[in-house]
């Protein structure tokens, strides 16, 4: 899934990295009034927001064209699909989730 996704997977790790130095620098604070009322706190949430924003519409494209192809992904819960997806060269967890997709499966 990563190779498919790969510019948003790049842009993920940016965000990640932006959102644990936010917090790093929260724990540092004494008081959460100080923190919120950070300099330039608000600039820094809103672009790491809208960078999640084009990730997740990223993710959901990558889902509908995988439930184009297969349509038995309609039936399964988003999280459910993307774990089956991230997870599709290890059959020892994907197996237990078969009942999701097909019925009348005892896995």
């Amino acid at each position: 899934m990563k190779k498919e996704l790969k510019e948003p997977s790049e842009r993920f790790k940016v965000i990640h990295e932006d959102v644990k130095a936010v917090l790093k620098d929260g724990m540092k604070t004494e008081y959460i009034k100080n923190f919120c009322s950070t300099p330039g706190l608000d600039v820094k949430l809103t672009k790491v927001q809208a960078e999640l924003e084009v990730c997740e519409n990223a993710l959901r494209e990558f889902t509908d064209k995988k439930k184009k192809t297969f349509a038995r992904f309609y039936f399964v819960a988003p999280d459910d699909l993307l774990f089956m997806l991230s997870n599709g060269n290890s059959p020892k967890l994907i197996i237990p989730m078969a009942n999701k997709v097909f019925l009348c499966i005892d896995a």
